[in-house]
Formats: structure tokens, C-alpha cells, sequence
């Protein structure tokens, strides 16, 4: 279709791509403050901006694909400590613009049918 999710099964070449964050105004990473995230993968067969955001799909989830913009919402993610007595250094990435009553929540992995897992934000997607 349109979109371009960022699926590591169909272009094994991706792993262990560097990811790179833009947030304004830091020279390091923060938690919890909006990020840019930019994943420049060679041989890519999309044409587009190698920023992520998230498309809608369907009526339960939303994926994680390029295309995206700095500035624009749906480019918007957070890297987010994990809470709770064993989750101790783990952290997860987030889809949370900060603005409220905007969707807000784990980005994770989803499989379909076929096995394909990619990555995706929203209802019957995996957190690890």
C-alpha cells in the first residue's frame, strides 16, 4: 500500500542500522520529551523522509512508518522509563505528543497472519 512500515523481516539489512534522535534543545537523550527519530536505512525501497510516524490502519492500531516530519504530531515519540520493582534501566519507546488529550501509549510489535512483525502503536500490539 502508501505507507512504509519499518519491517526488519523484509530488509534484514536494517538491523543494527543506527536510529538517530533529534530533541531541541538537549545535547543528550531525554526522557519523556518529545523526540524525532530518524532511521536512514540503505536500500530502503521507499522513497521518502526517514523519519517515523505513525500511520493509521485499520480500526485497532496504528504503525510505525517514515515519511514523518520534525515538528509534525504524528512524529512525535518519547523514551519512556519503565516502572515497577523489576523493571529497574529498562526503557520503552512511547508515541505521546505533549499535548494533552492526545493519544498516548507503547510502541511495540505487531504479527499478522503471514508472520510479518512490524512495528506498530495501539491495541493487539506486543510491549516488551
Amino acid at each position: 500500500n502508501k505507507t512504509c512500515p519499518l519491517d526488519v523481516i523484509r530488509n534484514p539489512e536494517a538491523i543494527g542500522s543506527p536510529v538517530f534522535f533529534n530533541a531541541f534543545g538537549f545535547d543528550y537523550i531525554p526522557t519523556v520529551t518529545d523526540l524525532f527519530i530518524e532511521i536512514p536505512i540503505l536500500g530502503s525501497p521507499c522513497n521518502e523522509e526517514k523519519i517515523w510516524k505513525i500511520s493509521k490502519v485499520g480500526a485497532n492500531f496504528w504503525f510505525v512508518s517514515t515519511g514523518g516530519r520534525v515538528g509534525n504530531l504524528e512524529s512525535k515519540f518519547k523514551i519512556v522509563r519503565l516502572e515497577g520493582e523489576h523493571a529497574y534501566e529498562i526503557y520503552s519507546f512511547y508515541f505521546c505528543p505533549s499535548l494533552p488529550g492526545y493519544l498516548c501509549g507503547p510502541v511495540g510489535t505487531f504479527e499478522d497472519a503471514d508472520g510479518t512483525k512490524v512495528m506498530a502503536f495501539g491495541k493487539g500490539i506486543y510491549d516488551p
